[in-house]
């Protein structure tokens, strides 16, 4: 494997350092060769100005055979050609012909450099010479002081620029290859005592040996216990990482820039309801393989930067989430995901109680005050009228009274505040409590009670609190069982468990409203409940007291009549 790795080292260290020269020898070529043609373009524009400045001395009846001697002049020696244009393009002159030769190079009044000329003054042009099959740089002024002048043009042969980048370019390769073979070597030394005793190290790491045997393999001091720190290091940070990131309740997942999954806590599983996170190739590190409820919710937030937005997931949890793109090393995003289901569900229950509790005073009041005027606007000076609104006001007053009862006894409860002293409760005697408040209204509609409750059943409860709950669930019975009907209060026992049971004839409950009936406020028939005087909150004030007793609270409806209330708590031994 270490051999490997050397050979991927060199490999890359080889390579960038022939891409670097490529780079610096492309980059001096083409500064070599711009110099060279400025300074080429430089001499070329001085030597046009000196020929100028004899031309503009001629006179205008200068013969062509003058213009012919005087290119030849100017060549002289050296490699330049010169050429002498008449005002229409025609050649008076050219160093690279003679006189008889002039005719056969046509007019030149089309040429680039010569068009640049008349219009700026002087033209520039590059371009080989196919008579000659030579590549030349051509500069073109006017002179002369006609209307329309002639045109010098001095033409330099470039063959030589191209000779000298041409030497200049192998010159470069030849530097670069020795320091490309200089640089091999330092590497391959490099490689061989530094590369080595690393990859032992971390070979002997894996296999547990002890720092004393890295040194022995590594020559260079205390690289191998640095490593070691190095290492412990990293692991430390990791491990502190994964004990934050399991620690906190909010969710953090992790994405990479194609929206997969690298990191995912425990937090956010649960709150996904998914437990089976695995990394994809057994580690701690890489793509994870992410159940698909989780995939499937950041493919969502791909490119999006969230500020808490809420979400309500798969699970059924409605999760609160925020997100940011991070560059460094990798693209990806980063997602923190709060678990507000139970604050949502807390918020609703206040806004329902709020309005539920405003609905609920809003109509005894409005009763009460309807009451209170008709006896002020003179309902007071007849007697059986003056009764009737005092006795609503008395009903709706009492209903109040109920009402706040009952709120006061769910808010000790919520808080924890109703303390309770678990101990034997005679289900009988707590039965007969119960009736002596509920006597005379049982009377008044003529219903008959029962009593089967078996002589020394007893339920371990709080007194007080299972007193409540009978109470209540009887005085319902009382409430919604027409005239003439049938009361029945009954115990038995099941196992370590005893069930009782409040049995009716009066309308019954359908099934649909069986999961919703210890809902706080919650009334099937809500006209008919606030004139039998129900406040909509006993049967939650039972369902809540029951399950803090650790019993069971559920209704049941014959198909033909009535309700039945059934209740479990554990038997007390007497």
């Amino acid at each position: 494997m270490k051999y490997d790795i050397r050979l991927k080292f060199f490999g890359v260290a080889i390579l960038i350092i022939i891409l670097t020269m490529c780079g610096v020898e492309f980059y001096i070529n083409k500064t070599f060769e711009r110099a060279i043609e400025e300074r080429a373009e430089d001499e070329l524009n001085r030597l046009v100005q000196i020929f100028k400045d004899d031309l503009d001395l001629a006179t205008p009846d200068f013969a062509s055979q003058s213009y012919q001697a005087l290119a030849h002049r100017f060549a002289g020696s050296s490699d330049l050609r010169v050429t002498i244009l008449a005002a229409n393009g025609d050649v008076l002159g050219d160093s690279a012909h003679d006189q008889l030769g002039l005719r056969s190079l046509g007019n030149h009044a089309g040429r680039a450099e010569v068009i640049a000329a008349r219009t700026q003054g002087k033209g520039m042009a590059k371009r080989i010479d196919h008579a000659l099959k030579i590549d030349f740089l051509y500069m073109a002024v006017p002179f002369g002081k006609d209307s329309v002048p002639k045109i010098l043009r001095v033409a330099m042969p470039i063959n030589t620029l191209n000779i000298l980048h041409d030497q200049i370019h192998m010159t470069t390769l030849g530097v670069g290859f020795f320091a490309l073979v200089i640089t091999a070597i330092m590497i391959v030394l490099s490689f061989h005592y530094m590369l080595n005793p690393v990859l032992q190290t971390v070979v002997s790491k894996k296999q547990g040996k002890s720092i004393a045997h890295l040194r022995e393999i590594i020559p260079t001091g205390n690289l191998a216990q640095r490593l070691e720190l190095a290492l412990n290091a990293l692991k430390e940070e990791r491990d502190l990482l994964n004990a934050v990131l399991e620690g906190i309740d909010n969710g953090i997942i992790a994405t990479d820039e194609n929206g997969e999954v690298t990191l995912c806590n425990q937090a956010a599983q649960v709150m996904f309801g998914c437990l089976t996170y695995r990394h994809s190739d057994g580690c701690n590190a890489g793509p994870l393989s992410p159940h698909p409820c989780i995939q499937k919710f950041t493919q969502t937030l791909t490119d999006k930067v969230l500020n808490n937005e809420e979400f309500v997931i798969e699970s059924g949890k409605t999760i609160l989430v925020k997100s940011g793109r991070f560059a460094s090393p990798r693209s990806g995003t980063v997602v923190v995901i709060r678990d507000i289901t139970e604050e949502r569900k807390l918020e609703k229950m206040r806004k329902d109680l709020i309005a539920n509790v405003s609905h609920e005073l809003r109509t005894p009041l409005t009763t009460m005050r309807s009451s209170v005027e008709t006896l002020l606007a003179g309902g007071l000076n007849d007697p059986a009228q003056a009764k009737h609104f005092v006795s609503v006001l008395l009903r709706n007053t009492t209903l109040l009274s109920g009402l706040v009862e009952d709120l006061l006894d769910l808010s000790r409860i919520d808080a924890g505040e109703y303390n309770l002293e678990m101990q034997g409760v005679s289900v009988l005697a707590a039965g007969y409590r119960a009736l002596e408040h509920l006597d005379q209204a049982a009377k008044n509609k003529s219903l008959v009670i029962q009593m089967l409750v078996p002589e020394g059943t007893v339920i371990f409860a709080d007194e007080q609190a299972f007193d409540q709950v009978l109470f209540n669930l009887l005085n319902n019975a009382v409430k919604y069982t027409p005239e003439n009907g049938r009361i029945t209060l009954r115990a038995s026992n099941e196992g370590d468990m005893v069930k009782i049971e409040v049995v009716d004839t009066g309308p019954g409950i359908a099934p649909e409203f069986h999961h919703r009936i210890f809902e706080r406020f919650f009334r099937i028939d809500a006209g008919r409940s606030r004139e039998a005087g129900g406040t909509g909150l006993g049967l939650s004030i039972v369902k809540d007291l029951v399950e803090q007793m650790n019993g069971l609270v559920w209704v049941e409806c014959p198909e033909k009549i009535g309700s039945i209330f059934c209740l479990k708590f554990p038997r007390e031994e007497v």
